[in-house]
C-alpha cells in the first residue's frame, strides 16, 4: 500500500467516526451494516498505518492521534454497555468522545515531506 492510499483510507475512516450521529446512522443504514462497521473501517486503516509508522514510512507522531481512538474502541468492545447499537450512536458518551478524537486527528493526516515516497 502506498502512503497516499493509507492516508485516504485513514481520512475516510476518521471522517466517518467524526460525523454527527445522524450522519453515521444514515451511512450505516445505506450500507445495511451495524455501527461496529465504523470501528472496523478505522481498525483496517490503523493496522496498516501503524505498521508503516513502525517501518519509518509514516511519522511517529501519527500514533499520538490514532492510538487513543484505537484504545477507546477496544474499551468499547469490552464494555458491559451496548456501545454497538444504533441508539448508542446518539446517546453514548464514548461515541461523543470518539467523534472528538477523530476530529482532532484529521488535520494530522497531511504527511507532506515527513513520509517516504512509496
Amino acid at each position: 500500500m502506498t502512503v497516499e492510499s493509507v492516508s485516504r483510507q485513514l481520512q475516510r475512516a476518521l471522517t466517518h467516526l467524526a460525523w454527527e450521529a445522524e450522519e453515521q446512522i444514515d451511512y450505516i443504514s445505506r450500507l445495511a451494516v451495524a455501527p461496529d462497521e465504523l470501528a472496523l473501517e478505522f481498525d483496517d486503516a490503523f493496522r496498516v498505518a501503524s505498521g508503516m509508522v513502525s517501518e519509518g514510512i509514516l511519522p511517529e507522531t501519527l500514533r499520538e492521534f490514532l492510538a487513543p481512538i484505537d484504545e477507546l474502541l477496544t474499551e468499547m468492545t469490552h464494555s458491559t454497555l451496548d456501545e454497538w447499537s444504533v441508539d448508542s450512536l446518539s446517546h453514548s458518551s464514548a461515541w461523543n468522545c470518539l467523534r472528538r478524537l477523530a476530529t482532532d486527528a484529521l488535520p494530522h493526516l497531511d504527511f507532506g515531506d515527513e513520509s517516504g515516497s512509496e
